[in-house]
């Protein structure tokens, strides 16, 4: 078989899918379709550039449906970001310089490889919390348990404060005024029964005599002083009871109000599973990987166009733009002197 017959032969094998993936890998389809042993090469490259596109649709939909909870949005945003990151790669495949040592290619290309290691680290988080969504849930639940009891703690602990703050000083009084009564109470009882005794005759002489009446001077001073810290206790219950109002309105107006809210955001999933990462090793791993996979299909085309040796397809496209760039001269020079 000539090389003609050869050429002839694959390029009636090449369909519109097998082009759609060479155009995706960013080469020329003429100038490819005279290199058969390199078309299966950029056609791996095309179809790992186009199907991460993909994955990028459904993971950028997934994220935005979980956030806003809209079918048309999210497809619409899908298709929009599945296309963004189609375009990024693309740009990062085409833009390779081949031409110069391996080191100068690789360093060239440092920049693209930053970029692509950020677009699995974008596509990859929502399939994340996808896959670890039921753990998710969990952790948010214990998290939202725990922020309800450390709510209520704080709420007691400001409640005890304001109590100290508003009732302490009138609650220390009310003890003092209470004790003083008792002691007042027990002292107006043993008065009333010694004058009783001295009316009686039972410490010596009957009836109502200097003795009995110094008892009774003494006793209707003890009864006044105790109907003072009576009247002096009910003033200060008032006072307690106002400032208690007082106390429980504050607590309901600044403190009570401050809920605690069953946070269900994008945000919170993510520091979630960072919490479930710290907690479980397993977790970590399985986490690392799936970036790792979705690493792996990024910086593959790049890795590939770097390292591979170059081709006949890659000394065409190098004369190809020669040729283009003298026309492109030649024009300009014709143009000038007409």
């Amino acid at each position: 078989m000539s090389q003609s017959k050869f050429y002839k032969e694959h390029t009636k094998k090449i369909g519109f899918f097998t082009k759609f993936l060479w155009w995706c890998s960013g080469t020329v389809s003429d100038i490819l379709e005279e290199c058969p042993t390199e078309k299966s090469t950029y056609q791996g490259i095309g179809a790992a550039v186009f199907f991460t596109s993909v994955l990028a649709a459904l993971t950028g939909g997934y994220a935005l449906f979980f956030v806003f909870d809209k079918v048309e949005l999210s497809v619409i945003f899908g298709i929009f970001w599945g296309l963004l990151i189609f375009n990024l790669d693309r740009y990062i495949i085409t833009s390779i310089n081949r031409s110069g040592d391996l080191w100068k290619q690789t360093w060239t290309t440092l920049p693209r490889i930053l970029l692509a290691v950020s677009i699995a680290f974008i596509i990859s988080k929502p399939l994340q919390l996808k896959i670890f969504e039921k753990e998710i849930n969990q952790q948010l639940e214990e998290e939202y348990v725990e922020a309800l009891a450390t709510h209520a703690e704080n709420l007691e602990k400001r409640e005890r404060a304001l109590t100290g703050y508003y009732l302490g000083a009138v609650q220390s009084k009310i003890k003092t005024t209470e004790d003083e009564m008792n002691k007042k109470s027990a002292l107006v009882e043993r008065l009333n029964s010694e004058l009783i005794q001295e009316i009686q005759g039972f410490t010596g002489i009957r009836g109502d005599g200097p003795a009995a009446k110094q008892i009774r001077n003494f006793l209707e001073d003890n009864r006044a002083d105790l109907k003072s810290l009576r009247t002096q206790l009910k003033e200060l219950k008032e006072q307690e009871k106002s400032l208690r109002n007082k106390k429980e309105k504050e607590m309901k107006t600044k403190h009570m109000t401050a809920k605690v809210l069953r946070s269900e955001g994008l945000l919170s999933r993510l520091n979630a599973l960072e919490s479930l990462k710290q907690k479980s090793r397993t977790t970590w791993w399985t986490d690392f990987f799936i970036f790792f996979l979705f690493l792996f299909v990024e910086v593959a085309p790049v890795f590939i166009k770097i390292f591979s040796p170059k081709g006949i397809y890659d000394e065409l496209e190098a004369r190809a733009a020669i040729v283009e760039k003298e026309d492109v001269l030649e024009s300009l020079n014709n143009y000038k002197g007409v």
